[in-house]
């Protein structure tokens, strides 16, 4: 997997794409994702209208359930 820039002048914004496209998929992919990036929830400041219920995840723990190393 290779990490990608999108935008570049947003370089906290990136996704992971194959390393097995072809240079012009690769390209055209990546050109497509670029154009289209504003349509990404990249943080939960750009989803304000989803409840944080829905977007956090909570893990409890189960009675009687080990969690050691062994």
């Amino acid at each position: 997997m290779e990490m990608v820039v999108l935008p570049e002048n947003h370089p906290d914004r990136h996704v992971k794409i194959n390393t097995t496209l072809t240079a012009a998929l690769r390209a055209d992919f990546i050109q497509f994702l670029c154009d289209h990036s504003e349509v990404f929830a990249w943080s939960y400041d750009d989803m304000p209208d989803i409840s944080h219920v829905v977007i956090c995840h909570k893990i409890v723990p189960q009675k009687g359930r080990s969690y050691d190393a062994e």
